[in-house]
């Protein structure tokens, strides 16, 4: 993903949100436990597999279960994504480094997650009923696409980080554009003369908008906890890491964990997981799948 320098790319900030729903799920956890949920944000890394050691995690989870746990983790991501991009809106960039301010109608999400407030349990808010019952279908056929909100974003390829016009991109966009009464016709004139010129740029967010203090930018998007209470000043941003080339030895213990490659009963998150649990590699989901297709194209 190109980006400029002193900017984050879409990925890093995928890295990010993905991080503080599990930080906000564990905290939760935490509490339910009479523990100091600020404590979750303390740790150096979390994973799916730590919220089994911490007592309450049927108080977030009903039935708990890692696997949901991911799941859950992917609603709550997704939810805080889509409030950053409104709060702090990130700006288009071409591939030669030119920046253009991006329109807000662009940076819709086709389920409004943006304006979505979930309650504890997670499975019980009414706006994530359909999230769950594709997952519920899902587990029972694995066969069955998996449900990826990330995907649902009006305009972005969520793999690149650049603006897409996908198939369904002037349907999503009608029915998401409430708030700027577009319907389908003018949603197609829309695409043809504000976002197909931009196709292909990637979205990148200036890193000094961002505060310094985590809790800061939880206040703005309006998911920080009453049980948080006074927040802890010293919690700041964590950089993502650095990104390059896939450490060579992550795939050497991804096949020292799975030498015939994913299995059947694995999920993309129970492996990421878990290589962070036995081997102590933390690594994308993308990379694993990246190292199994490698495997499946061997004769």
């Amino acid at each position: 993903m190109f980006c400029p320098v002193g900017y984050y790319n879409f990925s890093e900030i995928l890295e990010l949100t993905d991080d503080w729903a599990l930080r906000i799920l564990l905290s939760k956890q935490m509490e339910n436990a009479g523990g100091n949920p600020l404590d979750a944000f303390e740790i150096e890394h979390v994973s799916e597999y730590m919220f089994s050691r911490v007592a309450g995690f049927e108080k977030i989870m009903d039935p708990p279960s890692v696997q949901e746990l991911g799941f859950t983790s992917h609603i709550l991501g997704a939810c805080i994504l889509s409030k950053l991009v409104m709060e702090y809106s990130p700006s288009l960039c071409s591939a030669e480094g030119r920046l253009m301010r991006i329109p807000e109608a662009m940076l819709l999400h086709a389920d409004r997650l943006d304006w979505c407030h979930w309650r504890w349990p997670i499975r019980s808010c009414s706006e994530f009923h359909g999230f769950f019952q594709s997952y519920d279908k899902w587990t029972e056929n694995m066969s069955l696409p998996r449900v990826n909100l990330y995907e649902r974003f009006c305009f972005l390829d969520p793999v690149t980080g650049l603006v897409s016009i996908k198939n369904n991109s002037a349907a999503t966009f009608s029915s998401a554009s409430h708030s700027f009464y577009y319907d389908l016709n003018e949603s197609k004139k829309y695409i043809a003369n504000v976002v197909t010129p931009f196709e292909g740029w990637a979205w990148v967010w200036k890193k000094t908008d961002f505060p310094e203090k985590l809790f800061d930018v939880f206040t703005a998007l309006g998911i920080d906890e009453p049980s948080w209470g006074l927040l802890d000043d010293k919690v700041q941003i964590k950089e993502p890491r650095k990104r390059g080339r896939p450490n060579s030895g992550a795939e050497k213990a991804f096949y020292e964990l799975r030498p015939n490659g994913k299995e059947s009963e694995d999920t993309w998150e129970s492996l990421v997981a878990e290589m962070l649990e036995v081997k102590g590699i933390r690594i994308s989901a993308r990379s694993l799948q990246m190292y199994n297709g490698k495997h499946e194209k061997k004769p």
